[in-house]
């Protein structure tokens, strides 16, 4: 029996738009950790990864800039994920590196 039943949908057309309105909102200086764990909520955290990417480089002129510093996942495996597909930003571990074998992997 599912006793909370849910839908969430991620528009990506919409989250360009909530991360472009993050960035004329936000302080000069102040920079971003996008969080993205357990694949982005069930969204897909490489495709939200990229869009933040994408936004966060040089703009057209009066577009402001995202201030991406990185994404925070909650394991190495995230991390992985990531990285696998392209994505050289700093990355953010914000659970455990156990077991302690992934420690090499998180290096």
């Amino acid at each position: 029996m599912n006793y909370r039943p849910t839908w969430a949908e991620i528009s990506l057309p919409a989250y360009r738009q909530n991360l472009n309105l993050l960035a004329r909102l936000l302080p000069a200086g102040v920079r971003v950790i996008a969080v993205l764990k357990a694949n982005g909520y069930g969204h897909g955290a490489v495709p939200l990864a990229k869009a933040a990417v994408d936004l966060s480089s040089p703009r057209e002129a009066g577009a402001p800039r995202f201030p991406l510093w990185g994404f925070g996942v909650s394991s190495v495996e995230e991390g992985l994920a990531l990285r696998s597909a392209g994505l050289t930003q700093p990355i953010l571990i914000l659970g455990s590196l156990y077991p302690f074998e992934s420690f090499a992997a998180a290096l």
